[in-house]
């Protein structure tokens, strides 16, 4: 099955097209009939087909995720794949149907000019039947996957195999067939029709299930990747980005701006154009190790890999320059960075090898600029995310009786003066925003001026903040009924979530058990806060559960959250590793760069971490070189490095996680260094033997960090 009323299978077991057939589920009882919808040509490259069933009573297909389809990619052999299906070797007189699920390997070469794959089967091979005939007939139409990509059809059993070879069809020989891809979108959804690279798969970060059924709650319409609102404009640069993938061998190309510029939904369309130009398309796991990274350096088809937030993923993007360079470009392998700024973390990649330094003193680098920056382009602008948001609003949990598009008529164009429309993310907002109020209440363009919670004024941020919070309401109250705390508590909860995340459900549970009315309850009431924002936000790849989108709503509800309960963040930081305190550091210093906060949380982030110096302080180091508006933080190193109560350990702890230059960090590391200096000189002249060794380093380093000032 490729869709609820879709059935894959070869055209040699079907007749002709619009010709009628039988369906029937092995272990099931009942025949459906079946039109042929699609057909390939018998025992030809696309011998395939595809057979609607018709709409009756007893049709319940089977539950399943939808259909993903791949290709290979790669020169690596022994690629491991499956098929399921009823071989004859299986049945028996008088028994009913029954199924086979042989498992298997295939080497890319095998029958390349011929366009086929060959799935070498595990295990030893079976003997003929009786009467002579191959034990792999009744086979044909089977579906080959590998791993979660569906990446042929078994049509024979290889002539001279020793029936321990079965012939495939490449699913890429049917999505290049006339018509196939025009009926499969007939069927089924858009986004499951690209042909996904099977080497690749684990390394891609893995869709929610979300983005391909009903969703949640609004914010989820502003995911780039669901598309929701036609790409527009940024045609020069989709012609740049497309002229640099044309090159030759490895290339990197740094697309920066700040949040909610569009970047990611401008490399959705440079990719997806690639993609229809049969390169392979990674969006990098972030979780994902330089061993695992080593398959890429094995790609025999053109590849773009997408990192984003690569500010953030300094190592990983290491790894991948490495891998570059390990490839040797045979043919084009492209990396695509997204990152909110092109800073220290960007200068210091540079530096970072001679791999690194190779390739970046060549790539691309582009500020992205605001999308509509004139009035007539925001209107039209405008319009089409209504007309986008429209549509997809029925496909939300709760909105389907709705007359969006009737909504959607009865909204004025936005005042040329309406402030924030020149960015994307900002444009798209204020239209659902209008959406969502005029479905309960005529849209007024001069509305009165809102005060959220946090003291601030509100903004379309906020607007959209107050229709995500009826929907944890609504979820708690219905989907999870046993969940039934305080709305603070359960603010808590996804406050933490946005700060800290958690990549296991152990993880999930020691996060919920730092939550205040959470921290002493039994583990079967905490799951149920765990299904509760699971429900809401579902995981992209296999970590308990996702957060708020998009990543700017997350920031705003962060900012209102902890204005009113600073303490809160507290207790989320003992005994957490590294990685998540730098995403903790990182979303709290964004919340509080946002405008409408005046920096009225600044003071609140740079005591947090002046009273968690060992597990914030080096963190902040770290986070200070990557994030657009670092002030707190720097701010907060100051305030350590000055305070006469910071012993000599924790000077040193720091000076340890400071970067060979730096010129964010360069004044403070020279106070440090005097520092250090200072209590290294007062030791040594007590103990010198033990003390003149440490003052000998301190002062070889303090003439270093000296060099970098100048």
């Amino acid at each position: 099955m490729v869709g609820p009323h879709l059935v894959l299978t070869s055209a040699h077991v079907v007749g002709a097209l619009d010709s009628t057939v039988e369906v029937f589920f092995p272990g099931r009882s009942g025949l459906f009939t079946g039109t042929v919808v699609w057909c390939g040509t018998p025992d030809g490259v696309d011998d395939a087909a595809l057979v609607r069933v018709h709409t009756s009573p007893e049709w319940v297909p089977p539950r399943s995720r939808p259909v993903a389809w791949g290709q290979l990619v790669t020169t690596r052999t022994g690629i491991p794949c499956e098929t399921w299906g009823v071989p004859d070797k299986d049945q028996r007189p008088g028994a009913a149907v029954e199924t086979a699920h042989p498992s298997g390997k295939l080497n890319p070469g095998d029958r390349e000019v011929a366009n086929r794959y060959v799935m070498a089967v595990d295990g030893h091979p079976p003997t003929p039947l009786k009467d002579g005939r191959s034990p792999w007939g009744g086979l044909s139409g089977g579906a080959l996957f590998c791993g979660d990509l569906l990446t042929g059809v078994i049509t024979a059993d290889e002539e001279y195999g020793g029936h321990s070879r079965l012939v495939v069809v490449p699913t890429y020989a049917l999505h290049q067939a006339e018509g196939f891809r025009d009926v499969l979108a007939e069927h089924t959804d858009s986004q499951t029709m690209v042909l996904a690279p099977v080497e690749f798969q684990s390394l891609t970060e893995a869709p929610s299930a979300v983005l391909l059924g009903e969703l949640p709650s609004p914010g989820w319409l502003l995911v780039a990747g669901l598309k929701v609102v036609p790409f527009r404009g940024r045609s020069e640069l989709l012609a740049e980005l497309n002229d640099w993938a044309g090159t030759d061998g490895a290339g990197v190309f740094l697309l920066h701006g700040s949040g909610g510029q569009g970047k990611t939904r401008l490399a959705h369309q440079v990719v997806d154009e690639l993609v229809d130009h049969r390169w392979a398309a990674v969006w990098l796991d972030p979780h994902r190790t330089e061993a695992e990274l080593e398959v890429l350096s094995d790609s025999a088809t053109p590849t773009v890999v997408v990192v984003d937030y690569a500010e953030t993923r300094t190592p990983q993007v290491k790894a991948m320059l490495r891998m570059c360079v390990r490839h040797g470009g045979a043919v084009p392998m492209k990396v695509l960075l997204l990152a909110r700024t092109a800073g220290e973390w960007w200068e210091r990649l540079g530096s970072s090898s001679d791999a690194a330094s190779m390739l970046l003193a060549r790539a691309g680098v582009r500020l992205l600029e605001e999308l509509e920056p004139e009035a007539k382009g925001r209107a039209v602008a405008y319009r089409e995310a209504v007309r986008g948001f429209a549509g997809a609003l029925p496909k939300v949990n709760g909105q389907a009786g709705y007359p969006w598009t009737v909504i959607a008529s009865g909204l004025p164009d936005p005042a040329p003066t309406r402030l924030g429309l020149e960015g994307a993310l900002t444009l798209h907002m204020t239209a659902l925003a209008d959406l969502l109020d005029s479905a309960a209440a005529p849209f007024q363009e001069t509305a009165t001026v809102r005060v959220a919670a946090g003291g601030a004024p509100e903004e379309v941020e906020d607007r959209l903040l107050r229709h995500e919070q009826r929907y944890w309401q609504t979820a708690a109250e219905t989907r999870t009924p046993s969940v039934v705390f305080e709305q603070s508590t359960l603010h808590d909860v996804m406050a933490a979530v946005a700060l800290l995340g958690a990549d296991s459900r152990d993880t999930a549970d020691d996060l919920l058990r730092r939550i205040e009315g959470l921290e002493d309850q039994p583990r079967d009431r905490r799951n149920s806060v765990l299904k509760w924002v699971a429900s809401l936000y579902p995981a992209l790849g296999d970590i308990p559960f996702g957060s708020i989108q998009p990543d700017r709503l997350a920031e705003r509800f962060v900012g209102r959250h902890v204005r009113q309960r600073p303490g809160m963040v507290d207790r989320l930081i003992v005994g957490i590793d590294g990685t998540r305190l730098e995403r903790l550091l990182t979303v709290y210093c964004r919340a509080a760069s946002h405008r409408v906060f005046g920096g009225v949380l600044d003071d609140g982030l740079t005591s947090l971490c002046a009273r968690h110096v060992s597990e914030l302080g080096p963190v902040a180091i770290e986070v200070a070189t990557q994030v657009e508006s670092p002030r707190p933080l720097m701010q907060a190193l100051e305030l350590i490095g000055d305070d006469n109560a910071t012993d000599l350990a924790t000077l040193m702890l720091l000076a340890d996680h400071l970067p060979l230059s730096s010129h964010r960090l360069a004044e403070w590391a020279a106070r440090i260094g005097e520092r250090l200096v200072h209590e290294h000189r007062e030791l040594a002249e007590a103990r010198p033997d033990a003390f003149l060794p440490d003052l000998a380093t301190s002062l070889n380093n303090q003439s270093n960090r000296l060099a970098n000032l100048g």
